[in-house]
């Protein structure tokens, strides 16, 4: 282990703080890089001691009294052993009771290790909030993959955590390397298929697609003699689903390493066994983790009565945050469900079923090393123009929204009158909650361009969400003159003739949004 690796985790993640002790628990396999550790950690200054249990037979299972006396009596703990110990009473009592701040590194390839603790935590804590977010509230999640996938769960309120690799506070805990948002599902309610084609904990990479079917929570069918054996040693309650959870690190690959794996952009994993730990129920000295690879929902439009569309859009309206516009998220339908993509993420307003669809995210991490290396380059080039930072802008937006809208403005700055500059960053404010400074932006594109539909549109969106609801009907109106087919003023227009007792003029342009976007 490099000393850099141990920085990282002792300073950056878990704030150690003049004078605080650090305990190292490990077991044979382990040690020599627990050794390691603590010999960077004493050159950093830092006391540290080490203590060497016998190996545990499976993941959860609950270490000895000597060694879960000793996790007590520590500031900062750190967890370098084969099997995890995350999910047990001994760690949970340490940080609970006690304050302990725990690292757990279960497994952990030291050889990978400091590349996937190097990474910029402030992009990962907003990446996870925006994904925790969205989660929190929902009622259930429909989780499907390219390899069968198919599961339902309900999430009953669970707490969602954040794996951000902040572990500064009292009693903080979270595996290292960083990068997941996970929950305990709500026991007894997962129906359905999971392909596993990631990893397993304990046994590692799959060849081929493991199959288990869930019913009423707990899994009933496993085409994997191996993983059957490991949990009926523990009994029925180890068949329940425990977790679902989101990768976030963008350095983290598929290895191997349920550790890492589970981190890595594009995937989700499922969990069976033991979850007390985070808000489940389910106390069992076993938790195995299942890695789910590209969780991608196809979505097809669909005919859907004028009833069940006008029931979808109203429960859109009231879930989206306060500024947030309807234009931000696409509206389609499944079936006879009306569905609304806003990213990676797909649900159903009436119903608030939550589905995932990570293909953006996966692609956005690809694309940003690229885009931000082109940046550079352009902006040391120098001498650019309004067009030239508009440009970088688009390239940006994607990956560093911050960075674009910087470059929209400077855009701005040599020409005001840009329209594309106005609008885009128009958007970006709204989209941070912004609407004031959104309508600017909009009435300054549609003052320099006023056949723009789009400049119409946007400004019409900004001012009903300041409440100036008039106006956005004329907005609305002039957005369609310019352009008869803009859906989206149809239905916004449909929506507020019917908030205003105008029922005949909400009807017809109703009918003209589904007739714009149906079959």
């Amino acid at each position: 282990m490099r000393a850099r690796a141990v920085q990282l985790i002792l300073k950056r993640c878990l704030g150690h703080r003049e004078g605080e002790a650090v305990l190292v628990v490990t077991d044979p396999a382990m040690e020599p890089f627990a050794r390691a550790f603590q010999q960077h950690a004493t050159a950093l200054g830092i006391e540290t001691s080490l203590i060497s249990m016998v190996p545990r037979r499976g993941h959860g299972e609950e270490p000895d009294r000597a060694v879960a006396g000793a996790m007590k009596s520590c500031a900062v703990c750190v967890l370098l052993t084969s099997k995890s110990l995350t999910h047990t009473m001994a760690r949970r009592e340490a940080c609970e009771r006690h304050g302990v701040r725990i690292a757990s590194m279960p497994g952990v390839d030291v050889a990978r290790l400091e590349g996937l603790l190097d990474i910029d935590y402030d992009d990962l804590k907003a990446r996870e909030e925006e994904l925790a977010k969205l989660l929190e509230g929902r009622t259930r999640v429909r989780l499907t993959t390219p390899a069968g996938t198919d599961l339902t769960f309900e999430l009953g309120g669970r707490p969602v955590y954040r794996d951000n690799g902040d572990l500064t506070q009292p009693g903080a805990f979270g595996n290292l390397p960083a990068g997941e948002v996970c929950l305990a599902p709500l026991e007894g309610t997962a129906e359905g298929i999971i392909k596993i084609d990631g990893s397993i904990g304990g046994i590692g990479r799959v060849k081929d697609p493991v199959t288990i079917r869930f019913s009423r929570g707990r899994a009933v069918e496993l085409s994997d003699a191996r993983l059957r054996e490991m949990l009926q040693a523990h009994g029925p309650e180890a068949f329940q689903l425990a977790e679902f959870g989101i990768g976030t690190n963008p350095r983290a690959s598929i290895v191997g390493n349920v550790l890492e794996d589970e981190k890595a952009i594009g995937t989700a994993h499922v969990a069976v066994g033991a979850n007390a730990s985070m808000g489940g129920k389910i106390q069992v000295p076993i938790h195995i983790d299942l890695v789910l690879l590209k969780a991608v929902r196809e979505l097809l439009e669909a005919d859907i009565p004028v009833r069940k569309v006008r029931r979808s859009l109203a429960s859109l309206r009231e879930e989206l945050p306060s500024g947030r516009p309807l234009t931000s998220v696409r509206i389609q339908a499944d079936g006879e469900r009306v569905l609304v993509r806003d990213g990676r993420t797909v649900w159903e307003p009436e119903s608030r079923q939550f589905q995932i669809d990570f293909e953006v995210s996966d692609l956005a991490e690809r694309v940003a090393p690229i885009a931000r290396r082109a940046a550079e380059e352009r902006i040391r080039a120098g001498d650019l123009a309004a067009d030239d930072w508009y440009d970088l802008g688009v390239d940006l937006e994607l990956v560093a929204p911050v960075e674009a809208a910087n470059a929209y403005r400077r855009a701005l700055e040599l020409d005001p009158g840009h329209v594309e500059a106005h609008l885009n960053l128009g958007r970006l404010v709204h989209e941070a909650g912004d609407a004031l400074a959104a309508a600017e932006h909009y009435r300054l594109a549609l003052k320099a361009a006023p056949e723009s539909a789009i400049a119409a549109f946007n400004l019409g969106v900004a001012l009903e969400d300041l409440g100036e609801e008039e106006t956005a009907i004329e907005l609305y109106g002039r957005a369609i003159l310019l352009d008869p087919r803009h859906a989206e003023a149809h239905y916004n227009l449909a929506r507020l003739y019917e908030r205003a007792g105008r029922a005949d003029q909400a009807l017809r342009h109703l009918s003209d949004y589904r007739r714009l976007v149906g079959p």
